[in-house]
């Protein structure tokens, strides 16, 4: 049986993806990668392994990549990331982090734009579980008296080759 369909040609280049306003969003992740698109480890500039994450906002389908930088400045993102997606271990315990334990895990993140070479960004600056009292989009967190369930901030890595989007 042929099957009829009105042909429309990929466009050209990279498709512009909106960005969010900055605030408190449900995402879902879509994919984990350790390796590169060679096959290569992941690692930062300054040798570090990381695993980056697509995640998905759930209302509107926004990709952002996520990363989780294995060092000693991106352990307080990873921890604040495993307990948002609800991995639960005992304080001080050893964790073995399978990247694709995280494709399907939800969460709450906090969007802020950023800025990379002259080009705006999202980026998740915090994460806290679905469950947890958060801001609406355009509404600040609480500064002061922060609970580990209203959100943990996670300021990853401060180099800003790092931080970029990709």
């Amino acid at each position: 049986m042929a099957f009829d369909i009105h042909y429309e040609p990929p466009t050209e280049g990279k498709k512009e993806t909106p960005l969010l306003k900055p605030g408190w969003y449900n995402f879902e992740v879509r994919d984990a990668f350790e390796t590169d698109t060679e096959g290569n480890a992941l690692t930062t500039i300054h040798g570090d392994p990381f695993i980056k994450l697509r995640v998905v906002e759930k209302s509107s389908e926004t990709s952002l990549y996520y990363q989780l930088f294995f060092s000693e400045d991106g352990s307080k993102r990873i921890n604040a990331f495993l307990y948002a997606v609800g991995t639960i271990a005992a304080p001080g315990s050893r964790v073995s982090i399978l990247p694709s334990d995280f494709i399907g895990k939800s969460f709450r993140g906090k969007v802020d734009v950023s800025t990379y070479n002259g080009k705006q960004y999202n980026q998740i600056k915090m994460t806290s579980p679905l469950n947890a009292e958060t801001p609406q989009v355009d509404e600040e967190a609480p500064r002061e008296g922060v609970e580990p369930t209203e959100g943990i901030d996670e300021e990853g890595p401060s180099r800003e080759e790092e931080d970029a989007p990709f």
